[in-house]
Parts: structure tokens; sequence; C-alpha cells
């Protein structure tokens, strides 16, 4: 009978610690479930369009939504997004470029530095009695464009 008695404790034992597990592991799941829910929430938020920055007036507004379909929406601004946005850009604006250039009949002198820094020399190929020099100074802050794909811009 001792021994009955043991075995039953022993028993009663190993239930309680199988439903100790048991409530541990469902905790666990509960956690898990929470995470999971918020991180799906956080996923559906970056879907939703960003409103644009409120400094921007609605004429500036239009002729970006109408000039190239400017959208408001989160960008990945990690080393490899970066890239993925300067590539982008630069891909979009090398044609436009390109035409610029043509239109305008201009010739650019690559390879030199001034200060160490390199620079692009742009001379129209006619010039009117009063000569004009502009200064031009990439400002992509090394996220958009480069100073190639801006040639349009001088």
């Amino acid at each position: 009978m001792t021994q009955q008695v043991n075995q039953d404790i022993n028993f009663n034992d190993e239930i309680a610690t199988l439903r100790a597990k048991l409530q541990a592991a469902e905790a666990k799941a509960d956690q898990l479930r929470d995470e999971r829910d918020a991180a799906v929430e956080r996923f559906e938020a970056l879907k939703e369009p960003v409103p644009p920055c409120p400094s921007v007036c609605d004429a500036a507004k239009n002729f970006m939504l109408l000039n190239g379909g400017a959208s408001w929406t989160m960008v990945d601004l990690s080393p490899k997004g970066i890239a993925e946005i300067r590539s982008d850009t630069i891909e979009h604006a090398q044609a436009g470029c390109e035409s610029v250039k043509e239109k305008l009949g201009v010739t650019i002198e690559t390879g030199t530095r001034l200060g160490g820094i390199p620079v692009h020399w742009v001379t129209p190929k006619t010039c009117g009695d009063n000569q004009v020099v502009a200064l031009y100074f990439y400002g992509g802050a090394f996220v958009s464009g480069s100073r190639d794909a801006d040639m349009s811009i001088c």
C-alpha cells in the first residue's frame, strides 16, 4: 500500500509539473501572438500613404504629382534603401539630362578638380555678349540623384 501511495504522489507531482509547463507554453504562445499582431499592424501602417510635408505648397504638390508621379510614402533609409533610391533617381533623370544637353548644345568637361573636389565645366556652344557664369552645387545629400544626373538643372 505504501508503494501505491508513493506512486500516486509521484504521479500527482508529474501532473502538476506538466500543468505548469502547459501554462508556461500557453503564456508564451499568447505573447508570440501579441508580438505577431503588433508586427502585422506596423507593416500595414507602412502601406498607408504618409501625408506630404505641411510646408510644401499646393502648387508644388500638384507640380510634383503631374511631373513624375511623386508619392508620399515611407522610404527605406538604410544604406541598401538609399542605394536603390539613388539608382532609381539616376536612371529616371539620365534620359532627361541627355535631352537637355542636346537641346541646349553644351559641352561638358569632366575629370577636372577645383580645390580637390571633382567638378564639371559646362560650356554653351554659343554665348551672347553678356556672358554669365553660373555656379551650381549638387545638393542631393548622397540620397538621390548625382552630380551627373542633375546636369539638366545646370
